[in-house]
């Protein structure tokens, strides 16, 4: 008797907890974007013969059952946690950490991708970028410092900058491989820290010709916590970063546009702005994030020289600091993932003489694919 008692009560309790959860489930709202994932929700989808006849309803439904479901971020953080804690599973996703930093591994040399890369950049200098003065400078990826050292899938990055250096005919490269640390980037995200980048301003600005500013007399405006795109994407209970971003009267003098893709204007906006840290991508606090052009314009420049600094969003974070040493009057920031090269003379004549820095992640340049250049 009791034995049956025992039982009913199991089967009440789990059916309580299931249609507790499938109650609750009617009347929670979880939006349409996820800020811990940095991504669009699956949205519900419309009803029509057509998609209940092929199944894309139903697979489509449980799309959105799955990313609407109460409590989903916790859920995602304790199987995470019990992974990487209780089995001793060494990655999530291919996201790991050590010491307390994530990244997201990348096992295999893109050669394919690096040579279509140089061939695209070859185009840009025969066809857009003539006369000019050219630079590339490559930022490496955490797993530069972490991976191989810990004993996870690794590429050789002297092969990688090999194949680059190889086709690169005309450009200069600036080394930053000898001067970035670990240290210089966010523990919970891909980027690096602005206030971390003294040595690697010291050697852009050395190769370029440019006074360098000096970090520790710039004021330093601190935004915390800062949940960088490891925290979400690998669900793990990782400790916040603060996100610092560096001002100097120099800086305050300077003026920044964005160009508006609709109205095909420039439009003022602000090298930092605050806002944007309480959006689903707070490292877009550094000049609005990805645009397809921007312009840092300094009237008091000790120069009328010009920088054309074709960027990923690494680029976001220093350029104001290469605005700050003075010395160039422009700084151009083009983001050919979001422009057409072919389009670039619509908007401003590049000319014998100018500054040009191709400015890229490593994991940028694994896909060649995101690079409008023809």
């Amino acid at each position: 008797m009791f034995k049956k008692l025992r039982d009913w009560l199991t089967v009440a309790v789990f059916v309580l907890i299931i249609g507790g959860f499938a109650v609750a489930n009617l009347f929670y709202d979880a939006g349409t974007v996820s800020i811990s994932e940095r991504r669009q929700l699956a949205a519900f989808p419309e009803l029509k013969w057509e998609t209940i006849k092929s199944g894309k309803f139903m697979s489509s439904i449980e799309d959105y059952l799955s990313d609407h479901f109460i409590g989903r971020d916790d859920f995602r953080r304790l199987k995470a946690n019990f992974l990487f804690n209780v089995l001793q599973q060494k990655d999530n996703h291919e996201i790991y950490v050590v010491d307390g930093s994530a990244s997201e591994y990348s096992a295999t040399l893109p050669e394919a991708s690096l040579e279509q890369i140089v061939d695209k950049f070859g185009i840009l200098r025969d066809k857009y970028l003539v006369g000019c003065n050219l630079y590339y400078s490559i930022i490496p990826d955490k797993n530069y410092f972490l991976a191989e050292a810990n004993g996870y899938p690794a590429y050789d990055y002297d092969a990688f900058r090999d194949i680059l250096a190889a086709g690169m005919e005309g450009y200069t490269e600036i080394d930053l491989f000898s001067v970035l640390e670990i240290g210089d980037y966010y523990r919970t995200d891909l980027h690096w820290d602005q206030a971390q980048l003294q040595d690697a301003t010291d050697a852009l600005c050395a190769g370029l010709g440019v006074t360098a500013p000096d970090l520790s007399e710039m004021t330093a405006h601190t935004l915390d916590p800062f949940w960088g795109v490891y925290y979400g994407q690998s669900a793990l209970s990782l400790a916040p970063d603060k996100l610092t971003y560096l001002t100097s009267s120099v800086l305050d003098g300077c003026t920044y546009e964005v160009l508006n893709e609709k109205t095909l204007a420039f439009e003022e906006k602000q090298i930092y702005n605050e806002a944007q840290f309480g959006g689903i991508d707070p490292y877009s606090t550094f000049l609005e994030g990805p645009v397809a052009m921007g312009k840092i314009t300094n009237p008091n420049a000790s120069s009328d020289r010009r920088l054309f600094l074709f960027r990923d969003s690494f680029g976001s974070a220093i350029a104001p600091l290469l605005a700050a040493g003075g010395d160039y009057a422009e700084i151009w920031l083009i983001d050919v993932r979001y422009i057409y090269a072919q389009l670039i003379p619509q908007f401003v004549e590049i000319g014998a003489g100018d500054d040009v820095l191709l400015l890229y992640n490593t994991n940028i340049l694994e896909n060649s694919t995101l690079f409008n250049i023809k």
